[in-house]
């Protein structure tokens, strides 16, 4: 009778373990910074529409009771940075840092990350930039 008690208690035991593991797993990937560079913040929509003809790509998102303008995204900081040298040189700006538990969004982002890496064509940066800010824009309005 005991051996079977205890048999129970190590069962139940495995099983809490082997959830209390998967949930640590999956949190862990929770942890992913998300750098957005932010040239803008305004409490009028007006005032935003007017700062966006110099931005081929932009997003829109309001926050906080503001109007914010984000003009990159990354999930590395060395490609934040070249973001953000290549298209905010005069204009100042800010450095958004957001956690994202969406695991397709970021697989999407760091893929399109590895490629600016490796790019300077302006024209490339530009299509990828736009599709990032497509993406960030349908995680951050599901949140």
């Amino acid at each position: 009778m005991n051996k079977k008690i205890v048999l129970v208690i190590v069962l139940i035991s495995l099983v809490f373990g082997m959830g209390i593991y998967k949930h640590y797993k999956n949190s862990s990937k929770y942890d992913t910074k998300l750098y957005v560079l932010q040239v803008g913040a305004y409490k009028d929509y007006d005032n935003i529409v007017k700062n966006t003809k110099y931005y081929d790509n932009y997003m829109v998102y309001f926050e906080e009771g503001l109007y914010k303008l984000f003009v990159g995204v990354s999930l590395d900081q060395e490609v934040y940075n070249k973001i953000k040298d290549t298209y905010v040189k005069d204009i100042s700006s800010i450095e958004r840092i957001y956690v994202v538990n969406n695991d397709e969004f970021i697989e999407n982002i760091n893929k399109y990350d590895q490629v600016l890496k490796n790019t300077n064509d302006i024209e490339n940066m530009n299509l990828i930039i736009k599709e990032e800010l497509k993406l960030l824009e349908q995680v951050l309005t599901k949140s």
